[in-house]
């Protein structure tokens, strides 16, 4: 045998055991898909209201969770995406997406004490988000629901002010109502 022909046997033997190992790896990812489709699948079918109108394409959404706005400090929290936003009357509906799935998770929203002088007056706000030590990977689908009453720069009917949403990139009209 010539060395040229050990050479293309040993590429061979090479070749051969990067496609097998591809192929066990292929087969793990495979399982590992079927297992995510078969929770998120789970959860479909345990869902218990129709989606909001806010997030239409969440049909894994079980309820809103419903907060209270307070004016306070705006401290850091867990990732999450703002994916949505509306208000009505004086209830600010923001749907967000997060990591997780195997537990509960909480939400809240502070406003700034300091209220820019401008007309109309603004105020920033945050949505903090807080996972509870739930690491699951499983990208969850929720509106979280806010009484924002307490933002208001003045409680009286028609007083307006502009909530800058950390997170958002667009301005909020807010009308108290």
């Amino acid at each position: 045998m010539t060395k040229n022909s050990t050479m293309k046997i040993y590429l061979l033997i090479a070749i051969g055991s990067i496609l097998i190992s591809c192929g066990t790896t292929k087969e793990s990812t495979k399982t590992t898909l079927e297992e995510t489709t078969e929770v998120v699948n789970e959860s479909i079918e345990s869902t218990t209201e129709p989606a909001e109108e806010v997030i239409e394409e969440d049909v894994n959404q079980e309820k809103n969770m419903r907060i209270t706005a307070q004016i306070g400090e705006m401290k850091d929290g867990d990732p999450f995406k703002i994916e949505g936003l509306k208000r009505e009357g004086n209830t600010l509906f923001i749907s967000v997406s997060y990591g997780g799935g195997c537990g509960e998770h909480t939400f809240e929203m502070n406003g700034s004490m300091a209220v820019m002088k401008s007309m109309p007056p603004q105020r920033a706000i945050k949505l903090t988000h807080t996972n509870h030590e739930d690491y699951c990977k499983a990208i969850v689908r929720k509106t979280v629901e806010v009484d924002i009453t307490a933002l208001a720069d003045a409680p009286r009917k028609g007083s307006k002010i502009i909530l800058l949403l950390d997170g958002w990139e667009e301005r909020i009209e807010y009308t108290f109502e």
